[in-house]
């Protein structure tokens, strides 16, 4: 009985051990996914060495942080580029809600345009159709419609700037549809 008793024993405390060293790995790996969760630092490393499951799922996770960091790094790098562009051309680029009418994103040009500061214009419902010269706001009204409808874009009009000078534009757009068909935005350029 008491051999018994010393085997259960021993047992336990080999049970009790690997136990331990399994959660005492599982720990370091939870608290790194739990930093990197909370701080969105994608540096952090998961330091577990071994041959077992665990050491490869740390490295699996290691492997992982390292290639979101690095598709990080390229759609800012991308994204850098894309307002390079944008900030270089004349005309303004723009883009709008078709459904809410609000204007999503207007270049920097916008300014020299329309005479307008870009947060104004995005504030608005797009100075292309704010500015309009009287005489020409029932047909850029109808090209706009049609535009929402479906349709594009290509008209020149006549606008009114804040200084009172009165401008020729040339405002191009189309309706950007999902898969099915839904609008998603209005992108042009003016």
């Amino acid at each position: 009985a008491a051999l018994f008793v010393s085997g259960a024993a021993c047992a336990i405390a080999v049970w009790c051990a690997v136990y331990w060293f399994i959660l005492r790995r599982l720990a370091k790996i939870q608290a790194a996914v739990v930093t990197v969760g909370a701080t969105q630092q994608l540096g952090q490393r998961v330091e577990l060495t071994g041959r077992d499951e665990l050491a490869e799922l740390a490295t699996a996770i290691n492997a992982t942080w390292d290639a979101v960091r690095t598709a990080e790094i390229a759609r800012r790098q991308i994204d850098e580029r894309l307002r390079q562009v944008v900030d270089s051309i004349e005309d303004v680029v723009w883009s709008m809600d078709p459904l809410a009418q609000q204007v999503l994103f207007v270049s920097p040009s916008v300014t020299a345009i329309f005479g307008v500061h870009p947060a104004a214009a995005l504030a608005s419902r797009g100075p292309w159709q704010l500015q309009v010269v009287t005489d020409d706001a029932e047909r850029v009204q109808r090209s706009f419609n049609a535009l929402r409808d479906g349709g594009t874009l290509d008209l020149k009009y006549r606008i009114c700037c804040p200084d009172g000078e009165v401008r020729q534009v040339h405002n191009r757009a189309r309706m950007i549809v999902d898969a099915h068909g839904i609008p998603l935005r209005i992108d042009g350029i003016c």
